[in-house]
C-alpha cells in the first residue's frame, strides 16, 4: 500500500539562512576578486612603462645614443626622425609597434581642401586625419593607459571625453627636455651614455592621472584651481605645461634657492601621491592632498616608475623627498636606490 508524501516547502528562516550563507560566501569572494583584478592591472601597467623604456632604449639603438625629445619643433635640423612638431609618445610611435601610424602623418596629406596640402603632418602631428575620418589625437593608446586609474573614462581624461585621448604616463623632462632649443624644441642634454649617475638609478618615465582639477607649488594653503591632466598626443609644454605628459618640469617650477620651505625649493620634485582623490579641490591644509597636477599619482598601492635601465620599482608615498629629487636627475652625482624607500 502506498501512501503520498507531501513535500514539505522551505520554511521563511531557512530560506534566510541559505541567502545569509551565499551573502557570506560572496562577501568573502568579492575581496579576492577584487584584489586578483587589481594585481592583473597593475601587472599589465609595470609592463606599460617596461615598454616605454625598451623603446627608449631602441630609439637609442636606432639614432646612435641619442635620446627621443620631450618636445619637437618644425626648425630643429637635426632632428634625429627630421623636423616635425609633437611630444614625446608620438616620436616613440614607430617604437611602440606603431610605425605606420607615424609614417602616415609625417609622409601623408591632410585632405581638408582640393587639392589636398601635402606634408601638414609635420606641422600638425595631432589633428592629422588618420584615414581622411579621425583626428589622432582622440585615438586611444591602450599601451599608454592604466586601469587603475580612476579619473580615466573610455580612454580619456573626464575632462577631455571625447576631445584628447589620455595618457596615464609622465616622461622625465630633466632627462628628454632640459635643454632649449633654438627651435623651441625641449630636448635631451645627452644619450644614454650621458646618465652619468646610472640608468637603474635614473627615472625615466612614471605614473599619473589622466585628469585633476588642482596643483600646488609647495604643500602651501593656497590652491591652483582649475582643469588639468596628460594627453599623449600633446604636441608640448610651449602650448600649456598643464596638459603635456611631464614630470620634473624645471621651466614652470623651477628651483627657488632662497626658499627654507623644501617642497617650494624644488617644487619640481613633489613626491609621489597614492590613490588620492582626482576631481575635487579640497583645502591644501588638509591632509591627504587632492591629486596635484605636477605630481605623480597612482590608482594602484604605490607609483610605479620605469628606470631609465628598464627595470621598473614601485615607489611608496612616503618617499624621501631628497631620494626622489636625486632619482629624477640623471646627472647631479647622487644615485641613492628607490628600492630602499
Amino acid at each position: 500500500m502506498h501512501t503520498n508524501r507531501v513535500r514539505r516547502a522551505f520554511t521563511l528562516v531557512e530560506l534566510l539562512v541559505v541567502i545569509a550563507i551565499i551573502g557570506i560566501l560572496v562577501a568573502l569572494l568579492l575581496p579576492a576578486v577584487q584584489a586578483a583584478r587589481e594585481a592583473s592591472r597593475r601587472s599589465n601597467c609595470s609592463n606599460n612603462l617596461k615598454n616605454l623604456a625598451l623603446a627608449v632604449h631602441n630609439f637609442s639603438v636606432t639614432y646612435r645614443d641619442r635620446l627621443p625629445a620631450q618636445q619637437t619643433r618644425i626648425g630643429w635640423k637635426e632632428a634625429p626622425q627630421g623636423e616635425f612638431q609633437g611630444g614625446i609618445y608620438f616620436t616613440l610611435l614607430p617604437f611602440l609597434e606603431q610605425g605606420s601610424t607615424f609614417d602616415q602623418v609625417i609622409n601623408g596629406s591632410w585632405t581638408t581642401g582640393s587639392p589636398p596640402t601635402t606634408n601638414l603632418g609635420i606641422n600638425n602631428t595631432w589633428d592629422f586625419m588618420l584615414g581622411n575620418v579621425t583626428p589622432i589625437r582622440i585615438i586611444k593608446q591602450p599601451s599608454l593607459q592604466c586601469q587603475s586609474d580612476p579619473s580615466l573614462v573610455y580612454g580619456f581624461g573626464w575632462n577631455q571625453v571625447g576631445s584628447w585621448a589620455s595618457s596615464n604616463y609622465t616622461s622625465n623632462f630633466q632627462v628628454f627636455g632640459k635643454l632649449r632649443h633654438g627651435s623651441g624644441s625641449q630636448i635631451p642634454m645627452g644619450g644614454l651614455s650621458g646618465i652619468t649617475d646610472g640608468t637603474s638609478q635614473t627615472v625615466g618615465f612614471s605614473e599619473g592621472y589622466a585628469a585633476t582639477r588642482y596643483y600646488n607649488i609647495a604643500n602651501l594653503p593656497t590652491q591652483g584651481a582649475g582643469s588639468y591632466g596628460q594627453l599623449w598626443d600633446y604636441p608640448g609644454r610651449d602650448w600649456s605645461w598643464a596638459w603635456t605628459p611631464q614630470l620634473a618640469n624645471t621651466i614652470d617650477f623651477p628651483t627657488a634657492a632662497a626658499s627654507t620651505n623644501p617642497a617650494a625649493q624644488y617644487p619640481w620634485a613633489q613626491t609621489p601621491q597614492i590613490r588620492p582623490k582626482h576631481d575635487v579641490v579640497a583645502n591644501i591644509a588638509v591632509v591627504p592632498y587632492p591629486a596635484d597636477r605636477i605630481r605623480p599619482q597612482s590608482g594602484h598601492s604605490v607609483v610605479q616608475c620605469a628606470m631609465m635601465d628598464g627595470s621598473v620599482i614601485p615607489v611608496g608615498g612616503t618617499i624621501d623627498a631628497t631620494v626622489w629629487r636625486y632619482a629624477l636627475d640623471p646627472s647631479d652625482g647622487q644615485a641613492p636606490s628607490l628600492t630602499q624607500n
